[in-house]
């Protein structure tokens, strides 16, 4: 999430725009970070019979989602957006965020069988209309 806006709404209506047909937009409207994000995507990769996926983000969070996805059993290739450089202060704020939120990813896998089981639980729940 960027604030109360929601990345893969907001990425899908870009991926619409763009000219890509809504049947090859899957969205993850449930997690709330990187680390989450891989394993909801992974389940609904898995779901499809698909093992590869692009990832697009920005350059300085690629490594981070690479780890993650590939963690989970994603063959993922990354695909960076454009940047715009940042000011130096801002650049080692970011820095520093990463190698935090990489600990805490390193920690959450711990518990990722719990969250796959989510993930499965709230994907039969979408096809049923539940959630």
């Amino acid at each position: 999430r960027w604030g109360a806006q929601i990345e893969a709404r907001v990425l899908s209506a870009e991926l619409l725009r763009a000219g890509v047909p809504a049947r090859a937009i899957l969205q993850d409207l449930w997690s709330l970070t990187t680390h989450e994000n891989a394993i909801f995507s992974a389940a609904l990769l898995r779901r499809m019979g698909a093992r590869r996926a692009a990832i697009v983000t920005c350059p300085w969070h690629m490594a981070r989602a690479l780890q993650n996805f590939r963690e989970v059993g994603i063959d993922a290739c990354a695909l960076p957006s454009p940047h715009v450089r940042a000011p130096m202060v801002a650049r080692a704020w970011l820095r520093g965020h990463e190698v935090v939120s990489m600990w805490l990813d390193a920690r959450a896998m711990r518990r990722r069988q719990i969250l796959c089981e989510s993930a499965d639980w709230l994907l039969d729940g979408a096809r049923r209309g539940e959630t």
